[in-house]
């Protein structure tokens, strides 16, 4: 296929760049929402046209080279016209943290949304379709990451949260349990396998790397979750997320005990220090993060409901690892004194969010609160959550497999032109779900299963 023949309309988006950290804002914003793009330089054959062109910084020479590769010029998108720049910058650099109540209702989401439309309206003057990756796996509708923090290897039966509102009865089998049995009520560990088991889920578990008094249960533990193949990451320690060589004798430390690659780390109490601890994160070779979240609030802190590339504010650039941001913590629901009916109505609305916007929802379950007997309605609640985000069609994964993926969609190109009523087009992976949209608000589906693929515009679908 050659894109440059005259018959041939180009599907691309065009993309004049500024060489400053907005054509990074930028580039975060068209792979969220899963925009093919192509920079246009100096370079770029004159006879390469697109059916928008996207501009970061309106000079005279950006405005010219937009217009001589734009199929109107009309079709000419000041991107900072449209939609605050500034606003997705601080955001994307953990500086944009202006809400007293629980963030769920995130502004970056809502502000991609509105260039998508007025892309796809571009599009659309010219009678062409729009083609763009899909977010996540078998085109589910969001992504649900499960994670599960291990603070501690041991939980005391009577603990003031344990006990309160216990009856008599219940109190006595406790303390059978307890003094003759000697049973543990804080390692549930495998438990929570045995439940994702059950529902073919698998999640990821996040320790520290030392437990005093229970070192044992500590590396039984690594090696039953190895077995059965469930994600380990790292718990750093409280001193950890400003600490960048402890960051990486931690890491070190973990993968000597697990034998395995750490990937994750979420740092303990959600101790963050922006945008130093994203970088020492990355220094210290970690592919994602976890904990740029609230311990006293539900939601997304960063106003952002996808994996992305945090921006260091003080050297102006963006990083490769990935914050995929917490939230849901059962902790912060023990600390609002919430029942289970009022936690789960904020998963509810958590997951309609994340709807609405095809996003992900990581939460974070701890494994000393998942036991029947001493904590019933936490245990219940991630019970059914389980079973709930199965029911709404989500991809249920681990936060390893969760960066994998976004990683792999963020790579993802494509060559695609239109021609008499066809898609033609090669992608540089596969399979890739995408979505074609086309005028009258009619949407076709197709997934992308060979490097080249030919999708019928007019077959209905």
């Amino acid at each position: 296929m050659e894109s440059s023949k005259m018959d041939d309309k180009q599907l691309n988006v065009g993309l004049v760049c500024s060489g400053g950290i907005y054509d990074e804002v930028v580039k975060e914003v068209l792979n969220h929402q899963g925009i093919f793009s192509k920079e246009i330089d100096g370079s770029t054959s004159k006879r390469l046209k697109f059916p928008c062109v996207i501009l970061v910084h309106p000079t005279d020479k950006a405005h010219r080279l937009a217009n001589e590769h734009c199929e109107s010029d009309d079709n000419v998108i000041v991107v900072g016209e449209e939609i605050p720049l500034d606003v997705i910058l601080k955001a994307l650099g953990g500086t944009l943290d202006d809400s007293s109540v629980d963030p769920l209702d995130p502004r970056v989401n809502k502000l991609e949304v509105e260039l998508f439309t007025k892309i796809k309206e571009k599009f659309f003057s010219l009678n062409l379709p729009i083609v763009r990756k899909w977010f996540w796996p078998g085109f589910s509708k969001a992504c649900c990451v499960l994670t599960h923090d291990i603070d501690w290897l041991y939980y005391s039966p009577w603990h003031l949260a344990v006990i309160k509102n216990k009856s008599i009865p219940q109190l006595m089998k406790l303390a059978y349990q307890s003094f003759i049995h000697r049973k543990n009520y804080g390692n549930n560990i495998k438990e929570i396998i045995l439940k994702e088991r059950k529902r073919n889920v698998s999640s990821s578990f996040f320790f520290l790397t030392k437990y005093e008094g229970y070192h044992e249960e500590f590396i039984q533990s690594l090696k039953m979750l190895q077995e059965e193949k469930f994600e380990i990451g790292l718990h750093g320690s409280l001193s950890s997320h400003k600490n960048a060589d402890l960051l990486k004798k931690e890491r070190r430390k973990l993968e000597e005990y697990a034998d395995v690659n750490v990937k994750g780390v979420r740092q303990h109490e959600l101790s963050f220090l922006t945008p130093l601890t994203w970088k020492y994160q990355e220094e210290a070779g970690f592919a994602y993060d976890l904990t740029f979240s609230h311990n006293d609030k539900f939601g997304f802190r960063s106003h952002v409901c996808f994996p992305y590339h945090p921006i260091d504010i003080i050297e102006n650039k963006k990083l490769s690892l990935f914050e995929i941001a917490t939230a849901f913590m059962d902790w912060t629901a023990f600390h609002r004194k919430m029942n289970y009916d009022e936690s789960l109505e904020i998963i509810t609305k958590l997951e309609g969010v994340v709807e609405e916007f095809n996003g992900c929802l990581v939460m974070n379950f701890h494994n000393t609160y998942q036991n029947r007997e001493t904590f019933p309605a936490m245990e219940k609640l991630y019970s059914d959550i389980l079973d709930d985000v199965k029911r709404r069609n989500y991809w249920v994964t681990m936060a390893d497999e969760c960066c994998s993926w976004w990683q792999m969609r963020e790579g993802a190109r494509a060559e695609i032109v239109t021609k008499n009523g066809l898609i033609k087009g090669k992608t540089s992976m596969y399979p890739l779900p995408v979505v074609i949209e086309k005028t009258e608000g009619d949407k076709m589906y197709a997934e992308i299963r060979e490097a080249k693929f030919k999708v019928n515009l007019t077959k209905k679908y």
